[in-house]
């Protein structure tokens, strides 16, 4: 198929199993009328509409009109979900990493429901205003699904103006550690045990050992990754190399790790150095500990000039509050979005 394509490229787009444009653009046609396409493999079912020549893979699948008087947006919003429930294979988080299939002879029993006029016959007009009310319904999802990701990636902080601040170096209240990056899966395969290794992934841990490096509760960052983000992690544990540890200096016990989270956070992230993806997303940045010499933290203090413990806790609760709030919305919007509804 590459070679075909490099041997005949041209104005005419070619698709295949991809629904979010041509795979490739040749010098020939296959269809030259209004069509539906749908994904026989991969994102299986989703559609296309089609009104110039194109032409499709073998992992796509093509639909041509019978009757000129069904509408092709009223039948790909009436069809899509139907197509949709019957795919099969494996579907991943919110229709990520999916590979599911829906080929030719798993829709050839399927029905749909058309309006009809006062002779039984497909009423064109109907079709085109219930297809419009999808269009509408669809553009609002997408207008959605973007303030999910802005607001997603919003800090919001509360106003702290009412403390009182001073600046102190990262250095003087933590030492900052890199985990061992002997703890890979095959070392955990050889030293299998109950005690968890963190590495990169702030979701879930990579390996069991039958040791810890740490028993308490510390706060710790991702050097490679999504670098920079920070887990508060309790109990006896270890981190490999894709990980830093914060060990408060001397074993104070003046610092809220919760506090220091919200404050160091968006500092470490800043910091971090590599590519970011969209919204996040594909990320390789690298935070390494010689890379927070020059942090300076922000923390309250009391009348007397000293660090206040019970005032970081007071502030981590107004982030805690409003952060609480901010995925109130999300889940809210994102329960929205994912309603069906008919028109």
């Amino acid at each position: 198929m590459v070679s075909y394509v490099h041997e005949h490229t041209g104005e005419y787009p070619l698709y295949s199993g991809n629904t979010f444009g041509p795979f490739a653009q040749i010098d020939s046609y296959d269809y030259n009328v209004p069509a539906l396409t749908w994904a026989i493999d991969g994102l299986a079912g989703y559609m296309m509409i089609h009104r110039s020549p194109f032409s499709a893979t073998n992992h796509r699948g093509i639909l041509l009109l019978k009757d000129t008087n069904i509408d092709l947006e009223y039948a790909k919003y009436t069809l899509e979900p139907i197509f949709r429930e019957l795919k099969k294979g494996r579907q991943g988080d919110n229709g990520e990493n999916e590979y599911t299939s829906l080929p030719p002879f798993m829709i050839q029993s399927v029905k749909f429901a058309v309006p009809v006029d006062h002779n039984g016959e497909p009423w064109l007009e109907k079709q085109k205003e219930i297809a419009a009310g999808y269009v509408t319904l669809e553009q609002t999802k997408e207008t959605v699904v973007e303030q999910i990701a802005n607001l997603s990636q919003v800090s919001i902080v509360p106003n702290c103006d009412e403390y009182a601040i001073e600046y102190l170096p990262l250095s003087e209240l933590f030492d900052t550690i890199k985990g061992k990056s002997k703890y890979t899966k095959k070392y955990g395969n050889l030293h299998s045990g109950p005690y968890p290794v963190y590495s990169a992934s702030s979701q879930g841990t990579l390996t069991h050992l039958d040791t810890y490096d740490y028993d308490g509760r510390y706060m710790t960052w991702s050097t490679n990754g999504f670098a920079g983000t920070i887990l508060i992690l309790d109990g006896k544990f270890s981190i490999n190399g894709d990980r830093g540890i914060l060990v408060p200096k001397n074993g104070r016990q003046d610092l809220d790790f919760d506090y220091m989270k919200f404050t160091l956070e968006p500092i470490f992230r800043e910091l971090a150095k590599g590519r970011k993806g969209d919204n996040g997303e594909d990320e390789f940045t690298k935070l390494y500990p010689s890379m927070l010499n020059d942090i300076m933290v922000p923390i309250p203090v009391d009348g007397e000039g000293n660090i206040s413990l019970s005032l970081q806790k007071e502030i981590a609760q107004k982030f805690i509050s409003v952060q609480n709030s901010q995925k109130e919305i999300i889940e809210k919007l994102d329960a929205l979005i994912s309603k069906k509804i008919s028109i």
